[in-house]
């Protein structure tokens, strides 16, 4: 790996390489189909590229610069769409009234969790960009300031026409989606329970107070698990898949920390430090539990979608540096 490679955002090397790789292997595939051979301006469906990772590792950077490198000329300027798992939360209206109906759950109280998006509208966008009927679609904006940072997404009659695509959605190559907790898996409830107390309450993890709540009430946590399993219809869109990886999960405070304390630099206010480390405990409890699965899964199986193809790993220092990066012999293969 050249020193160009090493550091976001120059992880853009490898995945875009990669993704290269498998959009001209499924091209080469699609156009065996007997509906594209018999028909040669027939639309193929675009290459959907999954994207997950922690907080303050650089998942959305690393989208946008991957969308800014296929479009470019010498990749063969080809239509991409980019949009997050962050673009469908819930209105702030669904919002409270499932904060309001959730017994009491911290998990739910506020956006973030499995739970707190609009799966309905996610996969209607996602049909619409996959689809081949060459009309126009909308990404919905969430706008994370609204009601003093509680946060609401934008009606569909509201959104600005400067939102919408640019291209039809027929003629789009790659479809482009992060998220923080893109790819989770739910858990059965035993493995539930064994990952609650192993990896929630192990270690000094146990003088967390949040944990300590969540394993006296483990409904909170098995109404988010319970949620979750029904994200698996957004990760079998995933025709490619790319996981950044801390090689500590728990870096993630630091990170975090870095980005406040940078913020209040530039602002002149913002959270404390324990508000910070307050704020993350929600979404630690997801990575603790749900990230060793997906460091699991691969193109040889178990698969994040029924679809991947295509399964790449990195996997970073503490500095953001790629330490390794990890895909299976399968990938080879198929590409």
């Amino acid at each position: 790996m050249s020193a160009s490679q090493k550091t976001f955002p120059y992880s853009l090397g490898p995945v875009l390489e990669y993704t290269l790789k498998a959009l001209k292997k499924y091209r080469s595939d699609q156009h065996k189909l007997p509906s594209v051979a018999k028909n040669a301006s027939s639309k193929l469906r675009p290459l959907v590229v999954g994207i997950s990772g922690p907080q303050g590792l650089g998942k959305s950077t690393l989208a946008a610069a991957l969308q800014t490198a296929l479009e470019a000329p010498q990749n063969g300027n080809l239509h991409v769409q980019r949009f997050s798992l962050d673009d469908v939360y819930l209105t702030h209206q669904d919002q409270q009234e499932l904060s309001t109906n959730s017994n009491g759950n911290p998990l739910l109280r506020t956006r973030g969790q499995p739970g707190t998006h609009d799966l309905n509208l996610c996969v209607k966008m996602l049909d619409a960009l996959c689809g081949a009927s060459g009309r126009r679609v909308q990404v919905p904006i969430y706008d994370k300031a609204a009601y003093s940072g509680e946060g609401d997404r934008e009606f569909e009659g509201n959104i600005p026409e400067t939102n919408s695509l640019e291209k039809e959605t027929g003629y789009l190559d790659v479809v482009i989606f992060e998220g923080w907790c893109v790819g989770f898996q739910s858990l059965t409830a035993e493995d539930l329970s064994a990952g609650i107390r192993e990896r929630l309450l192990g270690s000094a993890r146990g003088s967390n107070k949040l944990f300590n709540l969540l394993a006296q009430h483990p409904e909170y946590l098995t109404s988010v698990n319970e949620h979750l399993a029904a994200y698996q219809a957004i990760w079998d869109y995933f025709d490619v898949f790319v996981h950044l990886d801390a090689g500590d999960i728990g870096w993630v405070y630091d990170w975090r920390l870095e980005q406040e304390h940078k913020l209040i630099a530039e602002r002149g206010t913002g959270q404390s430090d324990e508000q910070v480390r307050e704020f993350i405990n929600g979404y630690m409890s997801s990575y603790y539990l749900y990230v060793p699965r997906l460091r699991a899964c691969n193109a040889r199986g178990p698969l994040v979608g029924k679809h991947v193809r295509a399964h790449i790993r990195l996997v970073v220092d503490k500095s953001r540096n790629i330490a390794h990066i990890i895909n299976s012999e399968a990938d080879r293969e198929r590409l």
